[in-house]
């Protein structure tokens, strides 16, 4: 009896899906879920949110507030070890999910299960933050000796580290203890901002940082992706790592290699000190996927920095070369750069104009029949509903259709992630694809993904939908 319930239960909900997509309101030949339709599927998309969101905090696996976020490995790989997934507390996810509900709460207030989300999700937020800014990863004791002379753990120090992702020598333990950065600055600062303007009504101050000190300029290193992207020198755009490099002479390019192909002894300037932050291969990074996060939170606070002209520059030589894939040193997904550059101009970062033309023409071409969007075979296979996610974000956020003419290909790609979405607990969610890598040697290796953060970047887009048809269909009546 009790199967028998529970098969009817998931049939309902998968039937329910179907019968949004059987309400359509018609366009140009196209079908689209009307506004009730879109609206209920929004609600119960967030059900799914609301009941992922963890309320406890328990000691080495998960804190209170936060959503499930897992570090996947591929494959072996030396020192990382075999083939996991494991689950991650990280400030990136947090700070994306806080941002991706307070834009839908901006989009329909009327959803006011979200306040709630954010207020239990804001306390760990914070507690990523330091004076110099945010950091990827909880400061937490060790999980093991950071030296391997030492005689025990030391328990009278913090370090940087994954809260369940078990690292099995004390070089990888070292080199977590990763230094703050841009990215999770940027997305943490806009976070609070978000807080503190939804929550507390704009009744407490956020903290601002500032990213000026961390640009592109005058450097005597480069970090060989870099290089070897054939990235600009001195482009004036903002570095990733919040923190001073090592003075390297990078017009002798044999020396910059054999000192990183050297990583594993002391002598290389890419040898983590244990409890000392650390910057991988002790070189600073250009990316432009964490420009344009960067330029996004700065539109959006009103604060001027005289980094924006150059991430802007770098930005765009990175589209008009059509390094998809490439553009970021941490962001596999190539589609990740349209996501992030437009969604940046749609928050007020008008510096970045010029790109979003391409960025469009670039996701008109390569839309498949179906709907959908691929990224490379080697990022979680294709990486389909992520890629798919981020494409139809990008276009919503465009403008609206009646004047971007995205109506047919945005109709198109709802349909393939609404045929895509699945069920659980009375929610509705989409299966999480990569949001984030670790970078370089293992950007295609070691990945993130959140069920719950892939799907609130769909809900997002389904509540600009929602908007653009209660429009249409008010002005038709």
């Amino acid at each position: 009896m009790v199967l028998q319930w529970n098969i009817k239960k998931q049939w309902s909900l998968r039937s329910l899906v179907v019968l949004f997509c059987l309400q359509p309101c018609t366009f140009f030949g196209q079908s689209l879920p009307n506004s009730d339709s879109l609206d209920r599927l929004i609600r119960k998309s967030l059900l799914f949110i609301q009941n992922e969101q963890q309320t406890t905090t328990e000691a080495n696996s998960h804190f209170a507030g936060e959503w499930p976020t897992f570090m996947q490995m591929r494959t072996q790989f030396i020192l990382l070890g075999n083939q996991k997934k494991v689950y991650d507390s990280n400030c990136f996810a947090l700070a994306g999910m806080i941002n991706l509900l307070s834009d839908m709460y901006r989009h329909d207030p009327s959803l006011t299960e979200i306040p709630p989300m954010l207020d239990r999700a804001y306390p760990q937020l914070i507690s990523y933050r330091d004076s110099n800014g945010y950091n990827f990863w909880p400061l937490m004791t060790p999980n093991g000796k950071m030296r391997w002379k030492e005689d025990s753990v030391r328990t009278d120090v913090k370090v940087r580290r994954p809260i369940q992702f078990k690292i099995s020598n004390t070089y990888i333990r070292r080199a977590a203890n990763i230094m703050n950065d841009n990215d999770d600055t940027a997305q943490g600062m806009l976070a609070e901002w978000n807080y503190q303007n939804i929550v507390q009504a704009g009744k407490q101050k956020y903290r601002t940082q500032t990213f000026d000190a961390f640009r592109d300029t005058l450097r005597n290193n480069i970090h060989y992706y870099n290089h070897f992207a054939r990235d600009p020198r001195s482009s004036g755009a903002f570095l990733t790592w919040r923190g001073e490099e090592h003075d390297f002479p990078t017009a002798n390019l044999v020396k910059l290699l054999i000192n990183n192909a050297l990583f594993l002894t002391p002598r290389s300037t890419a040898y983590p000190t244990a409890y000392v932050p650390y910057m991988p291969y002790g070189s600073n990074d250009v990316d432009a996927v964490v420009n344009a996060n960067v330029l996004s939170t700065l539109a959006v606070v009103n604060l001027k920095s005289a980094g924006t002209s150059g991430a802007t520059e770098f930005i765009e030589q990175k589209i008009k070369r059509h390094k998809w894939s490439r553009a970021g040193v941490y962001y596999p997904n190539r589609y990740q750069v349209h996501y992030s550059v437009i969604k940046a101009w749609s928050n007020g970062a008008k510096s970045l104009s010029n790109c979003i033309s391409p960025l469009i023409e670039h996701i008109k071409r390569t839309q498949l029949p179906n709907g959908s969007f691929e990224s490379r075979k080697i990022v979680n296979r294709k990486d389909i509903v992520q890629s798919t996610a981020y494409a139809l974000n990008a276009m919503l956020k465009a403008g609206h259709p009646d004047k971007t003419g995205l109506w047919i290909p945005i109709q198109k790609a709802t349909a393939f992630l609404l045929h895509a979405a699945k069920s659980k607990d009375q929610g509705i969610y989409w299966e999480g694809g990569v949001y984030f890598s670790g970078g370089t040697v293992i950007r295609n290796t070691l990945y993130w993904k959140s069920d719950a953060l892939t799907s609130a970047i769909v809900i997002e887009s389904l509540c600009l939908l929602r908007k653009y048809k209660f429009e249409k269909e008010t002005n038709s009546h």
